[in-house]
C-alpha cells in the first residue's frame, strides 16, 4: 500500500545549502541624512544654550533695570520731600521777609518820630540852659520862698511842730529830694547836650565827593599824561617834570584843601540854619 517506504541504504545526496539573505543596510542617504541631523540637533542644543545663557542674562539685567527703577523711584521720593519741604521752607522766608518789612516800616516811622522829638528836645534843651544859669543865681531867694510856702503848707494841712528839730528834719528831706529832681534834670540836660552837639566822624556827602573826585583825577591824570607823552620834547624837560610832580602829588595837598573848604562851607550854611554841625 506504500504506507512505509523501506531505507534504502544508498546514501542521501547533501542537498545544497539555502544562501540566507544578506541584510542590506540603509541606505547612504539615510545615513547622511541622520548626521546632518545630528550636526542640526547639536547647532539647536548650542542656540538653545545660547539663548538661555542668554535669557538668564536678560532677567539679571531686568532684575538690574527693576533695582534701578525702585532706585530711582526711592530718589525721586526723597526729592518730593526735599521738594515739599523747600517749598514750605521758601513760603515762611517769604512770609518772613513780609513781616521783616513791615517792622521795618514801622521802626521806619518810629525814627521818623523819635527825629522830631530830638529836634524838639534840642530846642528846648537850648531854653533850658538859659533858664538854668538864672536858677543858679536865684537859689537863696528861692529857698527862703519855699521855707515860705513849706510854712504855708503846714498850715493848710495843719501840721504843728513841737520844736525846731522836727521841723528842721522835714525840711531837710524835701530839700533833699528838691536836689536829686535838679540832679537828675541837670543830667539829662547835660545828655541832651551830648547827644544834640555829636560830631559825626564820617559824612556821607562828604564820602560820595571825594569818590567822585578821586574818579575825575585819574581819568584826568591819565588824559593829561598820554598827553605828555605823545608831545614830549626835551626842550620843555622842565615844565614837563612839574606838571608830573603836580599830578603825582595832587591827593596828598588837594584833599586837605578840599575838606578845609567844605568843612567851612557846612559851618557857615549850618550857622545861617542855627543848626548842630552833624
Amino acid at each position: 500500500m506504500g504506507w512505509f517506504k523501506k531505507k534504502s541504504n544508498q546514501p542521501k545526496k547533501r542537498q545544497p545549502k539555502r544562501k540566507k539573505p544578506r541584510r542590506k543596510g540603509p541606505p547612504k542617504e539615510l545615513i547622511s541624512r541622520n548626521i546632518w541631523l545630528k550636526a542640526e540637533l547639536r547647532k539647536l542644543k548650542q542656540i538653545f544654550e545660547r539663548i538661555k545663557q542668554n535669557i538668564q542674562n536678560m532677567n539679571n539685567e531686568i532684575g538690574n533695570r527693576n533695582k534701578s527703577i525702585r532706585d530711582i523711584e526711592n530718589k525721586l521720593n526723597r526729592m518730593d520731600k526735599e521738594t515739599i519741604e523747600y517749598r514750605n521752607s521758601h513760603k515762611s522766608s517769604v512770609a518772613l521777609i513780609k513781616q521783616y518789612n513791615i517792622e521795618i516800616a514801622a521802626l521806619q516811622k518810629e525814627k521818623v518820630q523819635l527825629e522830631k522829638d530830638i529836634k524838639t528836645l534840642t530846642k528846648q534843651i537850648s531854653i533850658l540852659e538859659t533858664i538854668i544859669p538864672q536858677v543858679d543865681d536865684g537859689n537863696i531867694d528861692l529857698e527862703s520862698e519855699l521855707d515860705e510856702l513849706l510854712i504855708e503848707y503846714n498850715q493848710i494841712k495843719g501840721i504843728s511842730f513841737n520844736n525846731d528839730k522836727q521841723f528842721f528834719d522835714l525840711v531837710s528831706v524835701q530839700n533833699n529830694h528838691l536836689h536829686r529832681e535838679y540832679d537828675y534834670m541837670k543830667n539829662d540836660l547835660t545828655q541832651g547836650d551830648q547827644e544834640s552837639t555829636f560830631i559825626q566822624p564820617t559824612i556821607d556827602n562828604w564820602s560820595f565827593a571825594n569818590h567822585f573826585l578821586t574818579v575825575a583825577y585819574y581819568l584826568f591824570a591819565i588824559v593829561l599824561l598820554l598827553f605828555l607823552y605823545q608831545h614830549f620834547s626835551m626842550k620843555k624837560i622842565y615844565s614837563t617834570v612839574f606838571i608830573v610832580l603836580l599830578i603825582g602829588l595832587y591827593p596828598y595837598y588837594i584833599v586837605p584843601i578840599e575838606r578845609f573848604l567844605y568843612f567851612y562851607a557846612m559851618y557857615m550854611y549850618n550857622f545861617i540854619r542855627a543848626e548842630p554841625v552833624k
